[in-house]
Parts: structure tokens; sequence; C-alpha cells
């Protein structure tokens, strides 16, 4: 009994907490002229009977090069290239603030008010969910 158990909890397959990293898809991002990776943050992501999860932090402001943001005119368009289109994608914009609000679009700008603004952009595929996360600094220097 106990081997028929343990068989079929292996068979399932889930690996969350594993250390191996999935093949993630990316994200690149324009905006103000500049071309960037975006850092990939939470997901969930299955390759075929194997799921991997990381449960990081989903605010921009908190991770990677947040300290380093890309800097951009206020009211400059952002463009979201992802190197495997997913079936859907939506875009929120914290402030440095604290409030969170959607992002409109296509086509995506940054707000008209100079700051900083941390994105998340989550996206769904067949075999997950991944949420991307950068920072921009909208300066008017930016502009000249």
């Amino acid at each position: 009994m106990a081997l028929t158990v343990i068989l079929m909890v292996a068979a399932c397959g889930n690996t969350e907490g594993m250390n191996e990293d999935p093949d993630l898809p990316g994200l690149t991002v324009r905006v103000g002229g500049e071309e960037f990776q975006a850092a990939a943050g939470p997901y969930c992501w299955r390759t075929g009977n194997t799921t991997s999860c990381a449960d990081a932090s989903g605010d921009p402001f908190g991770y990677g090069d947040a300290d380093k943001p890309i800097t951009a005119a206020p009211g400059s368009e952002i463009s979201f290239e992802f190197d495997r289109p997913p079936d859907s994608f939506t875009v929120l914009v914290k402030e440095e603030a604290g409030a969170e609000h959607p992002s409109a679009g296509p086509p995506f700008q940054l707000p008209e008010e100079p700051g900083k603004y941390g994105f998340m952009v989550s996206g769904e595929w067949p075999q997950g969910e991944v949420t991307f996360l950068f920072v921009v600094s909208s300066t008017v220097d930016a502009s000249d």
C-alpha cells in the first residue's frame, strides 16, 4: 500500500520548489529609445509532467535592478516583445508611493507625471503564467 502511494505521488510530477529553472519565455521592453530584458518574477510553468513554481516578490521596486531603472520622458510609449507570444497578458503599473493601477493599451505609455514607475507584465501561456518586472524613471531631462 505505501509503495502504491509513493508511486502515485511520483507519477504526478509536481516538483514545486525544485532548484531547476524551467525554460521560461522572455520579455524585451522598449521605451525611450532603449531596449532591455525584463526580470522574470513569480511564475508557475509546466514542462512535460513537471511543474515549477517560484513565489518571488511581485513588487518591481524590490526586485533585481530596481535601483538602476531605465530612464525615459513622461508619456513615452512602451512596447513589449515576448520571445514566445502569450495567449494573453496584462500590465499593472505601480507608483513609487504604492498606488497600483492597470495600464490601458496597447499602445502602452508612461504616465505624464514624472516619477518612478514599476511595471508588472503578467502573461499566460498553455504551459503556465509568468510575471515580468521592471522600473522606469520618468524625468523631463530624459527627453533631451
